[in-house]
């Protein structure tokens, strides 16, 4: 295929062009009976044709050729060849040169997940799920609250019964699992609120048709002036039903101490999300700020007497995607 070479063609600036306004509509070859005329065939519509299918064949890769008249069919097969995908084994996609890639084919339902994962919708309060029209799962990520730092209150550096330095809280579990649905599926979601001084951190928990089907446990509290210095336990999540795609224990919060030097202040536990611990304070622990995360533990370094609390742990949330 290539451009014409002929007696009265012009160059492409001379070219015929569509009139700049007109109606569009289609050819007849006319009808005498009827006194309608044949459409003239003027020259931009062969120009338009011809601009079509060269631009086709040079855009896949070709060189034009007016002797060879099966440029665009070559081109086609490049694009979309007949045997692609291969309807038995394992499908393979072609590149533009026409040899063979060996990557599988992803079917629709990977290609609607692609889609729908950067979807994911939070959710920070509890309530219900009203299932969408053709969705077939529900995928969660359960995110429940840390436990809040423990208080301190001492008078003497050399007490070990009043704690001056108050541990870090634990960190609340997370869990990623999926669970089939239908259209009249009853679904509720309950989001554990953050653990306050020496206090567990709510669990978060969803139930489908009344069962619970996933639950995230929260992280516990530090341990506060009278009760030890051992740092809150991370939450453990569990999976009763449904599949499971991930799950994450809750980080353990740092120890608090006795006596008069600081060797290891009470931070919280980073949350699910690997930010928002709360770190330990003097005169009172600070809370934390991410889902999940834990308070910190109060010090008091200069052994006042007086009472300070710990930091509180940062709620838990849920978030979801709908999979069709």
């Amino acid at each position: 295929m290539d451009f014409l070479i002929a007696a009265n063609s012009v160059p492409l600036a001379d070219r015929d062009v569509a009139p700049a306004s007109g109606t569009p509509q289609w050819a007849t070859d006319g009808d005498p009976t009827t006194s309608v005329p044949a459409t003239d065939f003027p020259a931009y519509i062969f120009n338009a044709i011809l601009s079509e299918i060269t631009t086709a064949i040079t855009a896949g890769g070709l060189t034009l050729n007016g002797n060879d008249w099966t440029q665009l069919s070559q081109v086609l097969a490049k694009l979309a060849p007949l045997a692609s995908p291969a309807i038995s084994g394992t499908p393979t996609t072609p590149d533009i040169s026409g040899s063979w890639q060996t990557k599988q084919v992803v079917n629709a339902e990977s290609v609607s997940n692609m889609l729908f994962a950067s979807l994911a919708q939070p959710v920070t309060s509890s309530g219900g799920l009203t299932v969408p029209a053709g969705a077939r799962y529900l995928e969660l990520t359960c995110i429940a609250a840390g436990g809040g730092g423990g208080g301190c209150q001492s008078n003497s550096s050399t007490s070990t019964s009043l704690i001056s330095f108050g541990s870090g809280g634990g960190a609340g579990s997370a869990i990623i699992s999926r669970h089939a649905v239908t259209s009249t599926s009853s679904i509720a979601l309950t989001i554990g609120a953050g653990g306050a001084e020496s206090s567990a951190g709510g669990d978060t928990y969803v139930t489908i048709d009344g069962s619970v089907v996933v639950r995230a446990a929260g992280g516990a509290g530090g341990l506060s002036y009278t009760g030890g210095t051992s740092g809150g336990a991370g939450g453990a999540p569990t999976l009763y039903s449904g599949q499971l795609v991930a799950a994450y224990d809750g980080s353990d919060g740092y120890d608090g101490q006795a006596g008069n030097t600081m060797r290891s202040p009470g931070n919280g536990a980073p949350g699910f999300l690997g930010m928002g611990a709360g770190r330990a304070g003097s005169q009172g622990g600070r809370p934390g700020t991410s889902y999940g995360a834990a308070g910190g533990g109060a010090y008091d370094s200069s052994f006042t007497g007086n009472r300070y609390y710990g930091g509180a742990g940062y709620q838990g949330a849920i978030f979801y995607r709908w999979i069709f």
